[in-house]
């Protein structure tokens, strides 16, 4: 049986992750253009088409995850960006060996792209590439003479770096988590009746709207029950109010085991029980309606001092696409007072015009 309706997507953490490729590729795509024009005019043409080259390449990947992409290739496609265009930077010095200076920009982007775990892995890439690099004697890949005292102090620094980047994603993503987990429990009370903890008149009327659209989307049918615990009112005079709740609570109870798991069952209001059962017909509906009623008029509850028996009646009807919310409401509504004047303890169910013809 259908207990709750709520989007669990995560805070908005594909998008999210979209958002910060887009951000940074742009960026990205800003500052190398004007560097790209900077070492052209200085006559620096190798490093020139080098930043080109990345310019567009980044300014590519941003408008491909911009029109919808997919997000796993753009999340690698950037992140090799990063770790190449970081290891060019960082072995040939770039401008006057200045390139390394550079170098502590990327640490923190594999974080927004890929998250704290795998974030440090790609740093824990970039800083053992870059130690073989600077610490490898007369290593031939390296264009650019640093100094070791730049040598140790840059792996020092990108450490250190990397570590407190680590701890801050770690803590962003923990509060992430912390605020979906509270997010999903107040999206589940705002859907929940407390006393019988089936789903509210809220949910249940979205629970409707989406139906509804679906069948006049692809056809298909509905069927909808209005269930009222008979005499309610003297059951709360003469017992009071707690015996009341606990009927409630029984008749919800008797209601979850004997309902499918795709049927919704939710409190209307009061006394009032909505079901609604996806793709029943009118047979269905009424041999599901008065099996629901036999049970509960079969078993005295335990609900004071004394076996109390109860009794329900039920409107019920099937709604089709040439419905509304309100006109099938309306009809279940109707069958379910004509079940009330008639003697109580019954089922009507009540065919909209389209459907008899």
């Amino acid at each position: 049986m259908i207990m709750v309706l709520m989007n669990n997507t995560p805070l908005g953490s594909r998008r999210y992750t979209r958002l910060s490729i887009v951000h940074f590729a742009r960026a990205g795509a800003f500052f190398l253009s004007i560097f790209t024009v900077m070492a052209y005019w200085r006559g620096d043409t190798a490093l020139g088409h080098v930043l080109a080259f990345y310019a567009v390449m980044v300014s590519g990947f941003s408008i491909y995850v911009e029109r919808g992409g997919k997000l796993l290739l753009a999340q690698w496609w950037a992140g090799a960006s990063i770790v190449s265009f970081y290891f060019y930077l960082l072995l040939t010095g770039a401008y006057h060996g200045t390139g390394y200076l550079w170098c502590f920009v990327f640490y923190p982007i594999p974080y927004f792209i890929f998250g704290a775990r795998i974030g440090a892995m790609v740093n824990a890439l970039m800083i053992g590439g870059a130690a073989v690099s600077l610490l490898w004697p007369d290593a031939a890949w390296l264009v650019v003479d640093y100094p070791m005292d730049i040598r140790t102090r840059f792996l020092a620094g990108s450490v250190a770096l990397t570590f407190l980047t680590y701890i801050h994603a770690s803590d962003r993503e923990a509060a992430e988590h912390e605020i979906l987990r509270l997010t999903a429990r107040v999206q589940k009370l705002a859907r929940t009746d407390e006393l019988t903890q089936l789903l509210n008149r809220r949910a249940a009327k979205e629970y409707f709207v989406q139906k509804l659209s679906e069948i006049k989307r692809y056809g298909g049918q509905f069927g909808l029950m209005i269930l009222d615990i008979d005499n309610f009112k003297r059951i709360n005079d003469t017992f009071g109010h707690d015996v009341g709740d606990r009927v409630l609570m029984e008749i919800a109870a008797i209601l979850r085991r004997s309902m499918r798991s795709s049927d919704l069952v939710a409190r209307w209001g009061g006394e009032e029980i909505v079901i609604m059962m996806p793709s029943a017909d009118s047979s269905t509906v009424r041999e599901t309606a008065e099996k629901i009623r036999k049970i509960i008029a079969s078993q005295p509850m335990q609900v004071c001092s004394e076996p109390l028996s109860i009794s329900v009646s039920i409107g019920a009807t099937v709604v089709t696409a040439s419905d509304t919310q309100e006109s099938a409401l309306k009809r279940a509504d109707d069958a379910l007072y004509e079940a009330k004047r008639s003697g109580k303890n019954r089922v009507i169910v009540r065919m909209s015009e389209e459907t008899l013809a």
